[in-house]
């Protein structure tokens, strides 16, 4: 009965999704096709007059002489069909109206699918007043039902083979084959689509716009990179794994299951239990929390900034999908946070070889695959639970001048971020990146550096040894864990080794028992150092006896 219910309340519920349409917007339309279609009709008339029939022989003798001059082909039996004329017409103006609404953005594949060959076909229903508003109408009040026959149409495109695909819920892994076709290394855009129907409904319940007409299909291509590995889409909403075979798994955050769920109750108000439809009442253990991703208007602009560029190249800000000037520098914000820079660069204009300046974002690391990774997952790392606030370059300098680093080290920078720290020490030496962040090891890997994917207090944990001669560290500050993390250094550190680690000020002088065998020094105090925290901190250098 419960379930019931829900169902009863779900039109109204999604209500908020769904754009209101302007109706004037739609009589313009019928107003432009009916001049339209007169002009059509006149034309014919004229044309079926027997003297003008005769004259354009001529026209079309000499038609045909040019393009069989040209290699071509053209019938002089040239059909004035007044009836597939209109018939076009219709497709044209049917297509126009579709696009005044929202609907197509509701439809799921199949509904897309059948609307794209009617119009292709020139197979449509006339465009007449009546029957143009009474199907609009039909298909806006449909709408509801289209996002629900999307999620329906996720599960009826599963692999058959895999037990684990279950049509009672969205709680268990859900698995989809032939998506890749191996032999061709392409992916197959109608199974992209039904994929691409589930994340529009996600979308919708983060409050996002969902406007990637071919975003599964792109994203699919850029996770080649990354077969048989869990990546996280949207914000940690879902998580998918592609294989060489195929084969794509899908699991869904259970904070979103239980309300697609909801959704296939408005179908099958009968077929699912009471339990898959209520809220979670504790965290996943399986599952991060979920992070509010960028908006798909920037994925699109990033998606558009990377292809065919050139290794090392720096990203010229010309290919934009969008005049929107606040996206666009949110866009280059994602840039700046990845490590690029401004800069301005020659571009050629014509095939003449003008040339002229634009402006580009510059990078010392081929970024290529940290921006695939923001584009697949749609977020960059969470500040507040990262942490990640960069070293400023004269303090990451003077850190790492006291470290005394030399050529023979094997060097150790812990939380490493984007490798701020790292990118100072010397090249000769051995260096070793430890970070949680999947997105910054992205980064770091692409600049040479051996990288773990780990919090570094695990790292410290599973240490058998100590095995670096220098530590430098800008550990993250917030409940004690600069404490904890400078306490895990120590014990992965030589003896005669040296830590150099950035610290709350609140530290200095402080007694810390792991440190009772080193030798230590302190900075001054440091204020307001970093640009993203009002923090003061202090350096301290540590050298073990």
């Amino acid at each position: 009965m419960n379930a019931i219910v829900q169902t009863n309340t779900l039109v109204g519920h999604f209500n908020e999704f769904f754009a209101p349409v302007e109706p004037n917007l739609l009589q313009s339309l019928l107003k432009q096709y009916a001049a339209k279609k007169a002009v059509l009709e006149r034309l014919d008339a004229t044309m079926k007059n027997g003297k003008i029939q005769s004259a354009m022989i001529y026209f079309l003798k000499a038609h045909k002489r040019k393009t069989e001059r040209d290699g071509g082909y053209s019938s002089v039996a040239m059909a004035y069909d007044l009836e597939a004329a209109i018939a076009t017409l219709d497709a044209e103006f049917w297509e126009l109206a579709l696009n005044l609404t929202d609907v197509k953005n509701h439809m799921n594949q199949d509904r897309r699918t059948e609307w794209w060959e009617m119009i292709r076909e020139c197979k449509c229903e006339p465009f007449e007043q009546e029957i143009v508003i009474n199907t609009i109408k039909t298909l806006l009040l449909d709408r509801a039902r289209f996002l629900a026959e999307g999620v329906d149409g996720m599960f009826r495109k599963l692999s058959g083979e895999h037990v684990t695909n279950s049509p009672s819920g969205f709680n268990k892994r859900m698995i989809m084959a032939n998506v890749l076709d191996p032999k061709w290394d392409s992916i197959d855009s109608t199974r992209s689509g039904y994929i691409d129907d589930l994340r529009k409904i996600i979308a919708k319940f983060m409050g996002r716009e969902y406007t990637n007409s071919n975003g599964t299909y792109d994203t699919l291509l850029q996770m080649r990179r990354h077969f048989g590995e869990w990546v996280t889409w949207d914000g940690g909403s879902m998580r998918v794994r592609l294989y060489k075979k195929g084969t794509v798994h899908i699991e869904v955050h259970p904070d979103i299951a239980w309300r697609l769920n909801t959704i296939l109750a408005y179908l099958y108000p009968a077929a699912l239990t009471e339990g898959s439809l209520k809220k979670p009442t504790r965290a996943s253990k399986d599952f991060d929390h979920i992070m509010q991703p960028l908006s798909f208007q920037i994925i699109n602009c990033l998606s558009e900034l990377i292809k065919n560029r050139s290794l090392k190249e720096p990203i010229k800000l010309l290919s934009w999908r969008t005049d929107d000037i606040i996206v666009k520098a949110k866009v280059k914000e994602v840039l700046f946070s990845l490590g690029g820079t401004m800069t301005q660069v020659e571009h050629r204009f014509d095939r003449y070889g003008k040339n002229y300046t634009v402006d580009a974002v510059e990078f010392d690391y081929d970024p290529t695959i940290a921006i695939s990774h923001v584009i697949i997952s749609g977020c960059l790392p969470d500040k507040k639970s990262h942490q990640y606030y960069p070293t400023p370059e004269p303090l990451a300098a003077e850190l790492v001048e006291w470290a005394e680093i030399d050529d023979t080290h094997t060097v150790l920078e812990p939380s490493a971020g984007q490798g701020g720290l790292a990118d100072l020490f010397p090249k000769e030496a051995t260096i070793k990146c430890v970070e949680v962040s999947k997105l910054h090891c992205k980064i770091l890997e692409s600049k040479g550096y051996t990288t773990l994917n780990l919090d570094f207090l695990e790292h410290a944990r599973a240490s058998s040894k100590a095995e670096y001669d220098r530590i430098v560290m800008n550990p993250p500050f917030s409940e004690g864990r600069a404490k904890l993390h400078l306490e895990a250094a120590i014990t992965c550190l030589k003896s005669s080794g040296i830590i150099t680690a950035i610290l709350p000020s609140s530290m200095k002088n402080k007694e810390i028992a792991s440190l009772d065998t080193f030798e230590v020094e302190w900075s001054e105090i440091r204020h307001n150092e970093f640009a993203d925290a009002s923090v003061s901190v202090v350096l301290m250098k540590a050298v073990r006896g």
